[in-house]
């Protein structure tokens, strides 16, 4: 005679409750995690400090960065020249990650230079590519450059128009820094947090 499971009543191995209930808690489980991963990241955005920088200057943070831009030069051009494989070739996040580099290295000569390797193939008009070297620009006090990339992008972003802003505020000019929010929004470009803080504090 079968004996039963005591929680299902069924004869069968493996019974029901064995399979179904792991199951629904796995599934449980996963749907829990899809979404209080994105509400913590964002709680965390907003009420740390380390938060709130990333959110403010997401271009600098969204890459990774170049710790030794020598090293990262050489591996660029390695690829260019087919070291790795004539499938492996530099694209957009490679010259960003790049750029990024020059931003903290204050390097405008390696930055420049790879700005027209994007322009030979077709990549100066990429929104991360002009994000981060308008911050390029910007860190470095060439307003007019800075300015130039940015009226040129046919399309812009949240992080393209809080770059600019910044630049004008920590240059000492709050009266463009306001001209430029008012403009973004006239463009329905709703600003944030970042937009408005940014004109506060500077």
């Amino acid at each position: 005679m079968a004996v039963g499971c005591v929680q299902c009543g069924t004869t069968s191995n493996p019974c029901r409750c064995k399979v179904v209930g792991p199951t629904l808690g796995f599934l449980a489980f996963a749907v829990a995690a899809l979404v209080e991963w994105p509400v913590g990241a964002l709680v965390y955005c907003f009420r740390h400090s380390k938060g709130r920088r990333i959110m403010g200057h997401p271009a600098t943070v969204v890459f990774p960065t170049v710790r030794d831009l020598d090293v990262g030069l050489t591996l660029f051009i390695k690829m260019l020249r087919g070291s790795f494989g004539l499938n492996v070739v530099p694209n957009y996040v490679s010259y960003v990650i790049l750029i990024s580099g020059c931003v903290d290295f204050g390097d405008l000569s390696i930055g420049n230079a790879l700005y027209c390797c994007c322009c030979k193939i077709g990549l100066d008009l990429n929104v991360e590519i002009c994000n981060v070297l308008i911050d390029l620009y910007a860190k470095l006090g060439c307003i007019y450059d800075a300015l130039r990339v940015f009226r040129d992008m046919p399309q812009k972003d949240l992080i393209s128009w809080n770059t600019m802003i910044s630049m004008y505020a920590n240059n000492g000019d709050c009266m463009e820094a306001l001209a430029l929010l008012k403009e973004m929004r006239n463009k329905n470009m709703e600003a944030d947090r970042v937009s408005f803080s940014i004109c506060i504090n500077d």
